[in-house]
């Protein structure tokens, strides 16, 4: 019979002494210990491997998703060459205007430059256009008014009278009656009249 040690337990062998059995138990408990320790450090050992793998995978590569693209250059809007030649046009007014500024030997030569600039300027609004506008708004206006008026009432409700339950009713798909029923039904109703 397997005797228990001091940890209460059955080692599954037989000792005549106690202080043997527990010295028993205490190195099985002891290689118990070393054997889930060794699994720790395995563990813990494998674990550091696979961080040092990624880690140097991620250090070696350039990255799975290329984000940036080198040859990609902005487009030119639609715009962009009317608005470099407006702004060129206009560092050229402003550089006559500093020079003449600058220079004021002669007013009258500035004032016939400031003139010309402000002659030469395009209105950004125009008041013919505005009328132009107003007036094709107005007769369309009234285009609309007069053919939407000969249309009648705009609402379903207003152009269809409601129709009773009865009306609703489907023909039945085969006629009661036939044409020559029905001619002779009409002579009845003529002669009774």
């Amino acid at each position: 019979m397997a005797s228990s040690g001091a940890s209460g337990h059955s080692t599954g062998t037989v000792s005549a002494s106690k202080g043997l059995q527990r010295m028993w138990d205490e190195r099985k408990l002891e290689e118990h210990r070393e054997r889930i320790e060794e699994d720790r450090w395995r563990l813990v050992d494998r674990h550091n491997r696979e961080l040092l793998m990624r880690m140097n995978t991620i250090m070696h590569s350039t990255g799975r998703v290329e984000h940036r693209n080198l040859d990609w250059k902005p487009k030119k809007s639609i715009g962009y060459i009317k608005r470099q030649e407006e702004m060129q046009r206009v560092q050229r007014e402003n550089q006559v205007h500093n020079m003449l500024a600058i220079n004021r030997y002669s007013s009258t030569a500035f004032l016939q430059a400031i003139l010309k600039r402000i002659q030469t300027v395009k209105p950004q609004y125009s008041v013919k256009q505005w009328e132009s506008d107003y007036h094709s708004h107005v007769e369309r206006c009234r285009s609309m008014s007069q053919t939407l008026s000969g249309l009648g009432p705009s609402t379903r409700a207003q152009r269809e009278p409601r129709k009773r339950k009865a009306e609703l009713h489907l023909p039945p798909i085969h006629p009661i009656a036939t044409d020559k029923q029905l001619s002779d039904i009409q002579e009845e109703i003529d002669v009774e009249t």
